[in-house]
C-alpha cells in the first residue's frame, strides 16, 4: 500500500468523528476512489453523506 493511502487509511480509521465508520479499506482506480467502510445499524447513510458534505463545504 502506498505511503499516502497507508496514512488516509489510519487517519480514516481512527478518526473519533460520530458521523464517520469505521474504514477497512480503500483503493482507487482511474476514475474514483473507493472505500469500504462496516456497515453501522439504525443509521442512514444518506444522512451520513449529507452531513459529510456540509462539512467539506465548510472548510473550503
Amino acid at each position: 500500500m502506498p505511503l499516502t493511502k497507508r496514512i488516509d487509511h489510519s487517519l480514516a480509521s481512527t478518526s473519533g468523528r460520530p458521523w464517520a465508520p469505521h474504514l477497512i479499506a480503500s483503493y482507487e482506480t482511474l476514475l474514483y476512489l473507493c472505500m469500504l467502510a462496516e456497515y453501522v445499524v439504525g443509521s442512514k447513510l444518506g444522512d451520513v453523506i449529507g452531513y459529510a458534505r456540509v462539512g467539506l463545504r465548510r472548510r473550503r
